[in-house]
């Protein structure tokens, strides 16, 4: 087995992913007449989100629609909303203002604001959830 460049386990043989065969052989096969789709319509999630934990028990098979909704605000620290608004507000105050002087100034209090609340997150014990921020997924 070794690893690709996503993070899954694939078999070294026929680089198919661990994951998938684990599910068919241990979910798929064993209740087949339960599931309304063919395997290959299915996705794998990883239930602790661990790509590397291939365990049955970690492992469910769902619709591709069913498995982006589960992920839609999962495992979101409550703070990064905050960051989402602060940018929506800076980019309408932008939009609206960019000619207006007392609109800059509101513009530029904003931004302040916006950087002063990244100060705070960074320096108050989640440094690791900044940088999930900032920098995409964390392994």
């Amino acid at each position: 087995m070794y690893e690709d460049k996503r993070g899954y386990l694939r078999y070294k043989s026929n680089r198919r992913l661990v994951h998938r065969n684990v599910a068919y052989k241990e979910i798929y096969l064993p209740n087949k007449n339960r599931y309304k789709y063919r395997f290959s319509k299915y996705v794998v999630d990883h239930r602790d989100m661990n790509k590397k934990n291939n365990r049955a028990s970690n492992l469910s098979l769902m619709p591709s629609d069913d498995h982006t909704d589960s992920h839609t605000g999962h495992d979101v620290p409550p703070w990064r909303k905050v960051v989402y608004f602060y940018a929506v507000l800076i980019l309408l105050f932008w939009v609206i203002n960019k000619n207006d002087i007392l609109g800059g100034f509101l513009f530029l209090l904003i931004i302040l604001g916006f950087i002063l609340f990244l100060l705070w997150k960074l320096f108050s014990g989640v440094r690791s959830d900044l940088r999930y921020f900032i920098g995409g997924r964390k392994k």
